[in-house]
């Protein structure tokens, strides 16, 4: 008997097959395409660049100068605790720079050297200057009653009148 190996080399793959991945390829990269656009809207939606700059985010009340306001948190659930407010623009400044690099000793320092201080949320101020990210304020409540207080824009919401 004769040896009848015959190699007739790797089998072909039906052409449909082919089809079923390149829809599968377009498949994946439509879910992919449809994720980031979800991902871009809900970016833009947190931004809010419709929103009125002279409307603080915790109500639809305008920050006037020469207007009283409440100095609090910028969202509800931080809206009653304590927080840190600076004696002047360049404290303003240095603030930030400290809370973003969680540098707690800084914030003491600054705290010893009367560049900031601590005010309860939701206390009461008037507004003396309004500029695009920061206000200047008066406290009108608590132990800094009288002093000056800048903070930042999204830590401000006017007083219904």
């Amino acid at each position: 008997m004769a040896n009848l190996d015959i190699d007739l080399g790797e089998p072909r793959k039906p052409k449909a097959n082919k089809a079923i991945s390149l829809i599968s390829r377009f498949q994946r990269l439509a879910i992919m395409g449809f994720a980031v656009l979800a991902i871009v809207l809900f970016l833009v939606w947190l931004a809010d660049p419709l929103r009125d700059p002279t409307v603080g985010p915790a109500g639809n009340n305008p920050i006037e100068v020469g207007g009283e306001a409440f100095i609090q948190g910028p969202n509800p659930k931080t809206r009653r605790e304590s927080l840190y407010v600076a004696t002047s623009f360049e404290a303003l400044e240095e603030l930030r720079k400290t809370i973003l690099a969680g540098d707690v000793f800084g914030l003491a320092d600054a705290a010893v050297a009367r560049k900031v201080f601590r005010v309860q949320g939701e206390t009461r101020a008037l507004v003396l200057e309004n500029h695009l990210l920061s206000c200047k304020l008066r406290v009108l409540d608590g132990i800094h009653k009288g002093e000056i207080a800048w903070v930042d824009r999204e830590m401000v919401s006017g007083i219904e009148k």
